[in-house]
This record gives structure tokens, sequence and C-alpha cells, in this order.
């Protein structure tokens, strides 16, 4: 139920991976992600490296490293980036457990991760059940400030103080 203009993002099982398969990876995003990830964000970011349809768009790729250390080992394990959503259907309500997915998507997925929380004391974000916080990384390049496109586990100010403070 994804419209086209609401793109796949991938997961990467950790930051130096998204550097690999991003190339043309800007130098102030990759601090930006090498300083917040992994955790519960999906951070746009310019490329142009080629993928498929509906992952990404032309320009730009929604990248994250979750706090899950099962489903990182997965995709260390798998050693290709994963393109993949949230549990509910696109609109609907967030599963913040399995018995919370709609049964018909769950009948469509090849695997489903049931608590998506990071262990206690893994990490500064550890705890969250939100959904990610979205930030476009892209105004970066151009010297600008990073745009909160969703509020989501960790409040957007956070996130702007934090990559501000890189500079």
């Amino acid at each position: 139920g994804r419209s086209p203009e609401q793109p796949v993002a991938v997961l990467f099982p950790s930051v130096e991976a998204i550097a690999e398969a991003l190339p043309d990876l800007e130098e102030a995003t990759a601090r930006a992600l090498e300083a917040l990830l992994p955790g519960p964000f999906t951070f746009i970011v310019a490329t142009r490296v080629p993928r498929p349809p509906c992952v990404g768009s032309a320009d730009s790729l929604g990248v994250r490293v979750p706090g899950h250390p099962p489903l990182l080992r997965l995709l260390g394990l798998l050693g290709v980036p994963l393109a993949a959503t949230s549990a509910n259907l696109s609109g609907g309500k967030d599963a913040a457990i399995l018995d919370e997915v709609d049964p018909l998507l769950l009948a469509r997925c090849s695997l489903a991760f049931a608590g998506g929380r990071a262990l206690a004391g893994e990490g500064m974000w550890s705890g969250s059940i939100a959904a990610s916080t979205v930030i476009d990384l892209r105004p970066l390049s151009e010297g600008g400030k990073p745009v909160i496109l969703r509020e989501g586990a960790v409040p957007g100010r956070v996130v702007l103080e934090r990559i501000a403070a890189l500079r």
C-alpha cells in the first residue's frame, strides 16, 4: 500500500557498510551518520547509486542502521543491504508488538522481527519502541541544516543539536 512518493529505505549493518555501498556519500553526511548510528533513525542522504524501483528516489536514499542487535547480525551475514519498511500498512497505526501487525501484511513478509527495542544499556538510544525519526541530511552538502521530516523515537531538536555539535 505504499505510494511511489514514499520510497522504501534500506537497512545496513553499519555506517561503514553505508559508505561502501554509497561511494558518493558526502563527508558531512558521513560524520552525522557515524555520530548517531546505530539507532532509531532514517536518514535521507544524497546519492546517485543505481538501485531498484521504489528504493529511494533518483537522487536520494533513506538509510538505517537499526539499534537491534539480532537484526544487525542478520544484515552482516547477508552481506548486502536490505530494502525494508516497518510493520504497518502505509498510513496505518505503527505496530509496537508482533500481535499488532496486520495479518495480511505479515503474510507477505519473508521475515519479521519482534521487539524492535534495543536491549537496555546498548547505546544512547536504547529503550525506544516508537517509529524512527526521519532526518533529511541533504542540506548539509550546501552548508545548510538537516530537516526533520518525522518526529519519532528521538525528538528532532535532540538530533539537530547533536549534528550541529559536529561542525
